[in-house]
């Protein structure tokens, strides 16, 4: 699951290095932390949302299939501190 969710949001940032994936269980659900850059957030959400849902939407068909329960958290990326 986690090389589909990888590939996915990998077609879809323009900086595909800087995605970071965590996986927590709770409650026999796969929680997937998803971390894109900055600049790729508006990218990942899309227009209302529309990117953000399809690619859940995904996952969801996905895990149905392995009967598991899966979903997608969008996390943002700390602001880097400046050196000033």
């Amino acid at each position: 699951m986690e090389d589909l969710i990888k590939y996915l949001a990998s077609q879809i940032v323009s900086k595909p290095e800087e995605i970071k994936l965590r996986t927590e269980e709770k409650d026999r659900i796969y929680l997937y932390y998803l971390t894109v850059s900055p600049e790729d957030m508006p990218r990942i959400i899309g227009k209302k949302g529309k990117t953000i849902q399809s690619l859940r939407h995904l996952i969801r068909i996905r895990s149905f299939k392995e009967k598991k329960k899966a979903v997608i958290v969008l996390e943002e990326e700390p602001e880097k501190a400046s050196g000033d």
